[in-house]
């Protein structure tokens, strides 16, 4: 038995419906068993459904075969599906709507209609607006000329006319003697320190901080940098402008603050409660001969990259 177009289209839902049609077909199928048995009130009957052609082949009714050897079992590309036939069921839900067809081609433009009759004249308008002002006419003979005037009293004094150019430069005088030497000034040694990490480094940030390399030595003159560019000392005590800035290539929940000797400076924390970042910042401190800073990122557990060029700095400057 072959399905058409329609039947394939509709899916499984139709086969089911078909077959219960085609349970009317069934006694004219050759049955392997006795067809005189009296048949039961429900018949269960099993089949094969191709997929590609739509075509149904029975081969069960009531547990009996109605083909023999290998035709029994559903072939590749076959779906077996399997129904009862007795008193009809409730009706299924309706399918669904198929799409809308193809508009049809335009038909050809009728011929043009003859042109109307011309209709009657319309009621006079309203009288329309005053024209614009005509251009100005011809100017008039000059009159004859006065008679003339007393003479007037004497004008003021001109304005004072502008400075001369200036002379040329007379020689140079001879120099005169030497002054007295002045006291010597107190004065403050020099001692600062430039660093800079410039590079993309990757850092390993643990909640309870980690110091930040500065590979790259600016200046430097009485504040000497460990093995590590992570700890600067001091040799010289007094009062230093200290000043840091770092800027990451993304923004993160961590904090960055100048340590003296392993504690934090308040003044010298950027600690913050959002994402950011770039942290900064600058004070002056006293320092003694000996003390050591180092700039750490704290407050995260993960990986800081620095910025590319500007990745972080720190300045140590003695000012007093």
């Amino acid at each position: 038995m072959l399905m058409n177009k329609k039947w394939r289209q509709v899916g499984l839902y139709s086969v089911s419906v078909m077959a219960t049609t085609a349970a009317t077909l069934l006694p004219h199928v050759p049955a392997s068993a006795d067809a005189t048995a009296a048949a039961p009130a429900v018949k269960k009957v099993v089949g094969c459904y191709d997929r590609q052609t739509g075509e149904l082949r029975l081969v069960q009714k009531n547990g009996r075969w109605l083909v023999k050897g290998t035709e029994r079992r559903c072939q590749p590309g076959e779906r077996k599906i399997q129904w009862r036939i007795g008193k009809p069921g409730a009706q299924g839900p309706q399918g669904v709507a198929g799409k809308d067809g193809v508009d049809g081609v335009d038909g050809v433009d009728g011929v043009q209609g003859a042109t109307g009759a011309i209709g009657p004249a319309g009621p006079v308008g309203p009288t329309g607006a005053t024209g614009a002002t005509g251009a100005d006419g011809l100017d008039g003979l000059d009159g004859l000329d006065g008679a003339t005037g007393a003479a007037g009293t004497d004008g003021f004094d001109g304005a004072t006319g502008a400075t001369g150019a200036t002379g040329a430069t007379g020689p140079t005088g001879a120099t005169g003697p030497a002054g007295a030497d002045g006291l010597d000034g107190a004065g403050i040694a020099p001692s600062y320190g430039s660093y800079a990490n410039n590079t993309s480094s990757v850092i390993a940030v643990v909640l309870g901080g980690t110091p930040i390399p500065f590979p790259s030595t600016t200046a430097a003159n009485g504040v000497v940098a460990d093995g590590t560019n992570t700890q600067f000392t001091v040799t010289t005590a007094g009062d230093y402008q200290v000043s840091f800035r770092m800027q990451s290539t993304a923004a993160l929940l961590a904090s960055v603050e100048v340590r003296l000797n392993g504690a934090g400076v308040g003044s010298l924390n950027d600690a913050t409660t959002t994402s950011t970042n770039t942290w900064q910042g600058s004070a002056v401190i006293s320092l003694n001969a000996g003390d050591v800073l180092s700039l750490d990122a704290y407050g995260l557990l993960g990986a800081l990259v620095l910025d590319n060029g500007t990745g972080a700095s720190l300045s140590i400057v003695k000012v007093g």
